[in-house]
């Protein structure tokens, strides 16, 4: 009796099943000569699901696929013909084609432009004593790390040039497509314009997602990135500064604008397709510069990358009035810790102390200096990057191994602007951060003396 073929397997079979059947063949084999082996998986797959056909019908099939680019959906459909079952063909169905775009996907991206699942990059300030490395005598040179190379590398090339993680990443959303992209740029300064606010979040950053994948990209660069394409500006080259960029599968864009939505950002691009904002509705509420402004007025969240690291969000709103390090990292992460965030001052912004618990347990401290591999050092002045390296006072307790990236300073202002941070728990990431901070700002007798008096405060 002939073998009696599954509906979407007879509904094929009179032209377009041809060419799916090629496909399945050129996904199975990979070999360059495509038009032999093809042929060959070609007759296999005919006879394993029981068609009867002429040679000639065989040879259309294959100057057919030669024709036609490799499809994996189309791969998709012509294995799910094996199936009886409708729901076995819709699962399977959806498998490869999720396979299938796993190239296409949001991901953030190396330094060859390839998928990473999270990196972490440094722009050393402008140093005029490096005449040998011109990236960083120019204030472009930075260095690099990543989940597959955890050791800080000095890269050759200065961040403006157009072939390094950060340019491969945004790459990504110059060229996507603004129909099924959302894309979301915010900057307290605004790229290649005068525009800045001192009172919305201080917060600097880019995330763009497809409905698989996407990359959250925190960072300290004022007006980056461009709107229409990579330019490095002429304004961040004097300065250090840092970011680290997450890739993330699509449920957690919710974790992600969990967290913004505290920010109170200063948005410059926001593209919000209709099936994103069905899925996050607070997308809406981002999109229409809305922001948290009732209790809690602060938010930790465990977010989970693409590759399955653990990292703990911290976001503040401007309401809440407070120090996000040493008022909701310290004690969250129950832990000492050293913060750099640019120890500049004015009038009206001056830096907050370096505040010392009386305990020995969780001490906020500002950096001094900053020592880094390579021969570069510099002070705190200097250096516009936000980062946190967790550390124990006590010499018999080793230390947590935390590292945190943010963009919000340790500045009075600042206090009542929102922003957050990033913080990761890996030992190989904190020994590259351990000795970053080489010298902190000591707390004066006046700042240990306010500490204790909010310790009392505590209790009574």
């Amino acid at each position: 009796m002939e073998h009696e073929l599954p509906l979407i397997a007879r509904e094929y079979h009179d032209g377009l099943f041809y060419v799916l059947s090629y496909y399945v063949s050129r996904c199975l084999s990979y070999l360059p000569l495509f038009t032999i082996d093809g042929s060959l998986m070609i007759l296999i797959s005919y006879w394993m699901i029981g068609l009867n056909n002429t040679w000639q019908q065989v040879l259309k099939s294959v100057l057919i696929a030669v024709l036609v680019e490799q499809s994996a959906t189309s791969c998709g459909l012509f294995l799910a013909c094996l199936f009886e079952s409708t729901s076995m063909i819709r699962q399977f169905i959806l498998l490869i084609s999720l396979l299938g775009t796993t190239n296409a996907a949001y991901q953030c991206k190396d330094n060859n432009g390839n998928n990473v699942d999270w990196f972490v990059f440094y722009k050393l300030p402008h140093l005029w004593d490096h005449p040998s490395n011109f990236p960083i005598s120019n204030g472009t040179g930075f260095m690099y790390f990543d989940v597959n190379n955890k050791n800080w590398k000095l890269m050759p090339q200065g961040m403006d040039v157009p072939n390094n993680a950060v340019y491969y990443t945004l790459q990504q959303y110059y060229t996507s497509d603004n129909q099924t992209t959302f894309q979301y740029l915010y900057n307290d300064e605004w790229p290649d314009s005068t525009i800045w606010s001192n009172s919305s979040g201080h917060a600097k950053g880019v995330t763009v997602f497809d409905q698989f994948t996407g990359f959250w990209m925190i960072h300290s660069i004022p007006k980056f990135p461009s709107i229409d394409m990579f330019r490095y500006p002429s304004n961040a080259h004097w300065y250090g500064q840092m970011g680290i960029c997450i890739s993330f599968n699509y449920a957690s864009l919710g974790d992600v604008a969990n967290q913004l939505f505290y920010y109170n950002t200063f948005t410059y691009k926001f593209n919000l397709p209709p099936k994103f904002a069905q899925s996050f509705p607070v997308l809406n509420q981002l999109q229409n510069q809305q922001y948290n402004r009732n209790p809690p007025l602060t938010s930790i969240r465990i977010m989970k990358s693409l590759g399955g690291q653990n990292f703990k969000h911290f976001a503040k709103t401007g309401e809440w009035g407070r120090d996000l390090y040493n008022d909701l990292v310290a004690p969250e992460l129950k832990s000492s810790i050293k913060v750099e965030t640019w120890n500049h001052q004015s009038g009206d912004e001056y830096n907050l102390p370096s505040m010392c618990d009386p305990n020995h347990l969780q001490s906020t401290l500002s950096a001094k200096y900053i020592r880094l591999p390579f021969g570069v050092n510099y002070t705190s002045y200097e250096d516009h990057s936000k980062f946190v390296v967790a550390f124990s006072e006590n010499p018999s307790k080793p230390a947590i191994p935390y590292v945190c990236i943010g963009d919000i300073n340790r500045q009075s202002h600042q206090l009542h602007r929102g922003g957050g941070t990033m913080c990761i728990y890996d030992q190989d990431t904190y020994f590259q951060y351990a000795a970053v901070i080489a010298e902190t700002v000591p707390c004066s007798r006046a700042t240990v003396e306010k500490v204790e008096a909010l310790e009392m405060n505590r209790y009574f």
